[in-house]
């Protein structure tokens, strides 16, 4: 007797949330036909569904196949190898005489403190002097920068920087801009981290008062100077805060060796050679290495501020991981792909990892089955829960749901494109029901906003008891 109540409660419960989530979709301006939302209670079973079976462009929640199918992928704690190699025949004291190689191993997360520690262990090498060059070696990958399935109209904004297996600090300089001493005179311009490979063209001009109109461009590789070209042009008030922006540089590798020559520089190393890319010899030997981060914690840094750049490479290592080197984005989206046949997604379309192709295709259906199989399986689920972005607190969903009281109870992956608005992820009740949820909006653009704010009155209405 117990059973059927507990099973007459579960339904009636179910029904009612039926019929609240209906309430506030049909009293929203949106039309239905360009909306695709289902939700999931704790046992899989489906709680309220409109158009759950028609295909939608996802955006950015693609990455959620992306992070399910790296965590599932590599082991546990995966890590992606740096190196610095040398021939040792070469080497006599504190002398290296000939080339000092930099190998990329794919890790995305490969930073000025990762740089540091790489140093770091290379001076227990005793090398203090390269008579030849730094010679990066990236050939884990292959050389395409910018795959095709992204948008093919470039920025020179951090997210939109180019890839490669060995890259640094995300392929992005920051600029700082400050106010000059006084009227009239420059701005003061930092790049951080500073390097050869920048060149600051400063034509800015420090006015009176707090306003401040600046303008930051990259203008590209200068074969003359061997350097990137950052342009900072216009007005900065002698009140001003200080200015930040974020570019991307356009040639990883060089980046990556030319810092790695700078921070050698900073310890004493001297390197008479110049920076280039090439292949890493057999015969040379690893004098130091730089372990990653595990694979969960580059998942985290994707998935919190949604990082295409993490997601594209993360995609060509899972390329080299089952099908060998050299990572390619066709290898990786293959494996994209058979890992949702895999698990039970038959007829969804995926061209970038990220969710930059509009060509992208999923039913609301597909990815709550990925959602699913994750909270399922132990191996994963902990990492991959706590890289969503938590309503009210962080990520891309800090400035949403944010009331005090709800801190912690919604996760959730954001998508975003022109006329496409996602949200998935899990609510948890304070009844202790756990909810699964996609929502979609395919539509103009005008109406995107909207949607966002009738996603987030689903979600709140799924934490009411």
């Amino acid at each position: 007797m117990f059973f059927v109540l507990s099973a007459q409660v579960v339904f009636a419960q179910v029904r009612d949330k039926d019929k609240s989530l209906k309430k506030i979709v049909e009293s929203s301006s949106i039309s239905q036909k360009n909306l695709g939302l289902i939700v999931a209670n704790e046992h899989g079973e489906t709680v309220f569904a409109v158009n759950a079976d028609k295909k939608f462009m996802p955006a950015s929640l693609t990455k959620i196949i992306t992070a399910a199918a790296a965590l599932e992928k590599f082991e546990v704690g995966h890590q992606f190898m740096t190196s610095v190699l040398a021939e040792r025949s070469k080497i006599k004291k504190s002398i290296l005489s000939g080339d000092l190689y930099l190998r990329g191993g794919g890790d995305a997360g490969f930073v000025s403190e990762s740089m540091w520690f790489l140093v770091n262990e290379f001076m227990r090498s005793g090398i203090r002097e390269v008579s030849g060059d730094i010679i990066v070696d990236d050939s884990r990958f292959d050389s395409v920068r910018f795959d095709l399935s992204r948008d093919q109209d470039r920025v020179d904004r951090a997210y939109d920087s180019p890839i490669g297996a060995m890259t640094f600090n995300w392929s992005a300089v920051n600029i700082f801009v400050r106010p000059g001493a006084k009227s009239g005179e420059p701005a003061v311009i930092f790049a951080d981290p500073e390097s050869e490979y920048i060149r600051i063209i400063n034509k800015t001009k420090t006015s009176a008062g707090s306003k401040s109109s600046i303008q930051v461009s990259n203008l590209g590789y200068n074969k003359k100077y061997k350097a990137e070209e950052i342009m900072v042009s216009g007005t900065m008030g002698l009140s001003a805060s200080e200015f930040v922006s974020y570019k991307s540089i356009t040639k990883p590798e060089v980046w990556a060796g030319q810092q790695f020559r700078e921070f050698l520089k900073r310890r004493g190393v001297v390197v008479k050679g110049s920076v280039s890319s090439g292949v890493t010899p057999k015969s040379a030997e690893v004098v130091a290495t730089y372990k990653s981060k595990p694979i969960g914690d580059l998942v985290y840094s994707m998935m919190k501020f949604s990082n295409n750049y993490i997601a594209e490479i993360l995609t060509k290592n899972l390329g080299v991981e089952i099908k060998g080197e050299p990572g390619t984005m066709e290898k990786g989206v293959d494996v994209l792909r058979a890992y949702l046949k895999e698990s039970g997604v038959k007829d969804a379309e995926i061209f970038n990892p990220s969710g930059l192709s509009r060509k992208n295709k999923f039913a609301p259906n597909d990815i709550l089955r990925i959602l699913l199989k994750v909270k399922n399986n132990f191996k994963v689920y902990p990492e991959y829960l706590s890289s969503l972005p938590i309503a009210g607190v962080d990520g891309t969903l800090k400035r949403r749901m944010g009331k005090d009281e709800l801190n912690g109870q919604v996760r959730a992956k954001t998508g975003h494109l022109t006329g496409v608005a996602g949200l998935g992820g899990f609510a948890s009740a304070p009844s202790g029901e756990m909810y699964s949820f996609i929502f979609l909006y395919n539509g103009g653009a005008k109406e995107t906003y909207d949607s966002k704010v009738l996603f987030d009155k689903l979600v709140l209405e799924l934490l009411k008891p």
